[in-house]
């Protein structure tokens, strides 16, 4: 019998606009934003998947060689098509019954937090990061939401899924700080305090 397994998708097509240049190549703690969040999922998943989109050379330039990356050319059409587009590859893929997205902009939220997620998406049909008066990424999601997902599109992502009342996802307290990098400033404010592992 296949073991069952969980696949994250690491999300990172955007272009940055806010910022003004790729934000997963921004440097931290040696790396970079995405290569840290690879890293940090790679100890909780049994494998991620990389979605580029924006600046795909230079984006999947710094990547190890054996990181599995998926190009989605209709990024400009929003997270949610990229979402869509990760889940729809891993739909037949055998084994894998679990999803773990997230994005690279936040390297408060890293191994610790993930496994939360893993853990209480266990008992429900998934489990989503709390920030308060709403769910967001990093979340977790079981076969059971995937049909959903598969739907997605435009800018929003998975956030009116997360947010249904019909559906059983739990939210999770952040493990590590929430913040994160869409400007110069937000950058300059991480380099000036940068997270501890």
């Amino acid at each position: 019998m296949e073991a069952k397994s969980t696949v994250a998708l690491l999300l990172a097509a955007g272009e940055s606009k806010r910022l003004g240049r790729p934000k997963q190549l921004l440097p931290y703690k040696g790396r970079t934003l995405l290569t840290h969040t690879f890293e940090e999922l790679k100890v909780c998943c049994d494998d991620v998947l990389v979605l580029t989109g924006a600046h795909r050379e230079a984006v999947e330039a710094v990547l190890p060689v054996e990181a599995n990356i998926l190009w989605n050319p209709n990024w400009k059409q929003g997270m949610g098509s990229t979402i869509a587009m990760g889940v729809k590859e891993l739909v037949n893929r055998t084994g894998v019954e679990t999803i773990l997205i997230s994005t690279c902009d936040q390297p408060g939220l890293g191994r610790f937090h993930f496994e939360e997620l893993l853990k209480t998406a266990e008992k429900n049909e998934g489990a989503a990061t709390d920030y308060g008066k709403r769910g967001g990424v990093p979340a977790v999601f079981s076969r059971s939401v995937w049909s959903a997902l598969e739907q997605l599109e435009g800018d929003k992502g998975a956030r009116d899924l997360i947010n249904c009342e019909q559906r059983d996802i739990e939210w999770v307290q952040p493990v590590g700080s929430v913040f994160d990098i869409d400007t110069e400033e937000d950058f300059l404010k991480l380099t000036r305090n940068p997270f501890q592992d």
